[in-house]
């Protein structure tokens, strides 16, 4: 599944130079501020060689509760991405919540077969091409002759089923092209809402060695496709800070993210 995302993103997020740079603020997701509906800038991401989908929908846990999106997949794929010019320099600093039903039993992020994730927030980035080496700029322009204009990086954060968190391997799929992160692993912490923080920007530099290339788009994304098993997760906001503005929030003791 994570050449087709793969190849999905680089045709949703090619010619981001024309998009808004207003995305440059700390809000990426605000899925809490909501309607009861996902918002209009997050776009459904499918994949032609998957038949059943994930399904994405906005719900709230309680009646005055803040508004969250609920993934569902039966054997099924399909992610939410939204565009972006996040300003990883001025804003290096990702935040957002969680929370998983389970895990899948044939997960395993290490190989093709178990390559589905109960959740996984996904950074698409656009590097230079003078930053990779010989070797994966033969390896890109490879992957463009087959699946389009495919990035040149990505991260993805992952509730991991059998990866030991705190775990980074290349994918399955796109090698050293996309770093999998386990951020969560494993059942002990389902069933409850997690914030999670991330400095992307020093996370880029140790998994690729380079300064941050720039962030052309964000998603979310539940799949079994590969596992063939069910899988349920939910998601609320999602937002970049600065570093200042993560030690304010430590400081107070308040963190935006904590609705629930």
């Amino acid at each position: 599944m994570q050449a087709l995302v793969f190849a999905t993103f680089g045709a949703a997020t090619a010619g981001m130079q024309s998009a808004s740079a207003d995305d440059s603020s700390a809000s990426v997701a605000l899925f809490s501020a909501g309607n009861g509906s996902i918002p209009q800038s997050w776009e459904a991401m499918t994949f032609p060689k998957v038949k059943e989908h994930t399904h994405y929908k906005a719900v709230r846990e309680t009646e005055n509760g803040p508004w969250i999106v609920e993934a569902s997949s039966q054997a099924g794929a399909a992610g939410l991405m939204h565009r972006t010019q996040i300003d990883i320099a001025r804003t290096p600093v990702l935040r957002w919540r969680w929370k998983v039903e389970g895990v899948l039993l044939k997960g395993d992020a290490r190989t093709k077969e178990g390559d589905d994730y109960p959740a996984r927030v996904y950074l698409i980035f656009d590097p230079d091409l003078d930053e990779l080496t010989f070797f994966q700029r033969v390896g890109l322009r490879v992957a463009r002759g087959l699946y389009g204009d495919v990035p040149g990086r990505a991260i993805s954060y992952l509730w991991a089923s059998q990866l030991e968190q705190g775990a980074v391997v290349d994918s399955p799929y796109a090698g050293s092209f996309a770093k999998l992160v386990a951020v969560k692993s494993g059942d002990a912490d389902a069933g409850a809402w997690h914030v999670e923080t991330r400095d992307v920007a020093a996370d880029y530099r140790r998994l690729f060695g380079s300064e941050p290339a720039p962030l052309v788009g964000v998603a979310i994304m539940t799949d079994s496709d590969d596992t063939k098993e069910a899988v349920r997760a939910w998601y609320g906001d999602i937002r970049f800070l600065s570093r200042d503005e993560l030690s304010r929030e430590e400081l107070s003791g308040e963190d935006a993210l904590d609705a629930n």
